[in-house]
């Protein structure tokens, strides 16, 4: 814990990796909204997000005039995010990481280039995760199993052709 007004909450990557919570985020946050912050910063520490952050941070920078570099320098942030809030939600419950998100993005305490709950994506991932979840086709979703149940046999049909007629 960080005696620090403002409420913060970011994880530190490294040989023996920290998470560090400010006071003020533990003032703010009820026990249940910290949790789940936690676990967010959990989830980018377990997936070793710092190292895909710097992976495209550095393409960026090597790249600046390719647009997949710019664009994924750019993008990759948001979608660690991503993937530490679905890592999240899979423990908490969707409200209290919404509740947890918002306050701790709307105090903007957050080091540049950290991986945090909050940060400056957070309005993207709250109407992402309070979205309700939409369900595909059925006619995609046969198409998909038909698919996959045949995948498994194209070794074999590539192997074995059939013999030209006679």
């Amino acid at each position: 814990m960080l005696e620090h007004a403002p409420p913060a909450a970011y994880c530190l990557p490294g040989r023996r990796f920290r998470i560090v919570v400010s006071s003020g985020a533990v003032e703010l946050l009820s026990d249940a909204e910290i949790a789940a912050v936690v676990a967010h910063e959990r989830v980018h520490i377990a997936g070793r997000h710092h190292l895909l952050l710097a992976a495209a941070r550095s393409f960026a920078v090597v790249f600046p005039g390719v647009p997949l570099a710019r664009h994924a320098g750019q993008q990759i942030p948001l979608l660690l995010e991503m993937a530490a809030d679905d890592g999240a939600l899979h423990l908490h419950p969707q409200r209290t990481l919404a509740t947890a998100m918002f306050e701790m993005a709307s105090a903007g305490a957050v080091p540049k280039g950290a991986l945090s709950a909050g940060g400056h994506t957070v309005h993207v991932r709250l109407r992402r995760i309070l979205a309700p979840a939409r369900r595909t086709h059925p006619a995609f979703r046969i198409t998909v199993a038909g698919v996959a149940a045949l995948l498994p046999l194209l070794p074999l049909l590539v192997a074995c052709p059939p013999e030209p007629a006679a």
